[in-house]
């Protein structure tokens, strides 16, 4: 869901903009100053990202002329240099879009959760779903099986919680593919036999049952990883504590604001929601890697890499 993911992106951008324009003075002193912040973005290469990018500008410079604030944004497509920026202190504000890149900005470089959202009342969850004739009603009945997981460590390390395994018989009880292109294609793969399992967010079979049903009317749920807080905008120490709650707040209270009026029908329809994350509420995150550092993940996901030619 890349597409869909790119679209929450910029809402949300443009919700973070728009309130502080609309609500953050121009009487507070970063303002009178004309304090300026760097907002770093990673950027994928969806046909989605150059709308993203537009309104990012459009937001940024009504910012400019509603207040004193200015925040200049960075865009990177290029991962290695948004990770070498970061590691050089350069953003006040992050948008990482994986969460690899979340946890090392918290860990390495006390980087702060600004605020979460959820969308149809979810947050960050993932679930094994196989085909309601499948002989598959648990996780026991699953090896040997053909398991499809989207291809990035973290929805690896979440499969390993789920399955309860040690990474010496993980990889050999499980037949497991990987695909970064497109991850809503499993449920086609599903259906037509080419996958026993597939490991997506419910968000995913939301959308699809509200745009396209086929594909998921005939789906079971197995069982699910722990819900987490989903990563949106991390903020630096470096940021002024009342610039921070102020944000915050504002942001929480942003679907009142005029601006986002042409946004509501796609929040709508998303159950899309703001939510508050405290200042800890990335510990289930940051405590399942270094889990998966304990237990050696990174090498059994890394030799996965490897037989499948990437």
């Amino acid at each position: 869901m890349t597409m869909r993911k790119n679209i929450f992106a910029a809402v949300l951008a443009a919700m973070f903009l728009v309130v502080v324009s609309t609500r953050v003075t121009a009487s507070s002193t970063e303002s009178k100053n004309g304090a300026e912040y760097t907002f770093g973005v990673l950027q994928d290469n969806s046909m989605n990202a150059g709308q993203m990018k537009d309104l990012f500008q459009m937001e940024v410079e009504l910012l400019r002329k509603n207040t004193g604030v200015i925040i200049k944004m960075e865009w990177f497509h290029d991962e290695e240099k948004f990770l070498q920026e970061l590691k050089n202190g350069r953003f006040h504000f992050i948008f990482a879009w994986k969460v690899d890149n979340y946890v090392l900005a918290m860990k390495k470089y006390g980087y702060m959760p600004l605020v979460s959202y959820e969308a149809f009342g979810l947050g960050d969850i993932l679930c094994l779903y196989t085909k309601n004739n499948s002989s598959i009603a648990e996780i026991d009945d699953m090896k040997d099986k053909r398991v499809s997981i989207c291809g990035v460590k973290a929805d690896y390390f979440r499969l390993e919680q789920v399955l309860r395994k040690n990474p010496e018989d993980f990889l050999n009880e499980l037949k497991i593919q990987k695909n970064l292109t497109s991850c809503s294609s499993f449920f086609y793969s599903l259906s037509l036999g080419e996958t026993d399992v597939i490991f997506v967010s419910p968000f995913s079979v939301e959308v699809f049952k509200r745009n396209n049903p086929g594909p998921v009317k005939n789906i079971s749920r197995i069982a699910c990883s722990k819900e987490l807080p989903r990563f949106f905008v991390l903020y630096s120490k470096n940021v002024p504590e009342k610039v921070v709650s102020s944000l915050r707040d504002t942001m929480l209270n942003s679907y009142k604001a005029p601006e986002m009026k042409k946004y509501l029908p796609l929040l709508k329809t998303t159950g899309f929601k703001i939510t508050y994350v405290a200042p800890n509420g990335y510990q289930g995150w940051l405590k399942m890697y270094d889990e998966a550092d304990k237990k050696g993940l990174q090498k059994s996901y890394d030799l996965l890499m490897k037989m499948q030619g990437n």
